[in-house]
């Protein structure tokens, strides 16, 4: 996004807005998508490209769960561990993304 302001002398400045920081929202790289977010441990993720390489961080980057995905939709439940922030990576042969997921019971 691009706007612009006019000071006194009739001089503009221009100046763009470029979002930084990890995705949040549930469509990440175009290849897959994790919903809900918050979730009670329960979530689903969908992916366009098979097969996908699940990683699962907990807040210390001490993995929890490692999984291939074979399927274009699979529910993950890590409702056994605490409430908190975690990071989920998704990788494949052509791209690969980071997320936070929040567990929040």
């Amino acid at each position: 996004m691009t706007s612009g302001v006019t000071n006194d002398l009739g001089t503009v400045f221009k100046f763009g807005l470029t979002q930084t920081g990890i995705t949040e929202n549930s469509i990440l790289n175009n290849f897959a998508a994790i919903y809900p977010n918050p979730n009670k441990g329960i979530f689903t993720i969908k992916t366009s490209i098979l097969p996908t390489k699940l990683i699962i961080y907990d807040i210390t980057g001490k993995k929890i769960i490692t999984k291939t995905l074979s399927e274009m939709e699979t529910t993950i439940n890590i409702s056994e561990f605490s409430n908190g922030v975690y990071f989920s990576s998704l990788s494949n042969d052509k791209t690969s993304m980071t997320s936070k997921l929040i567990i929040s019971k």
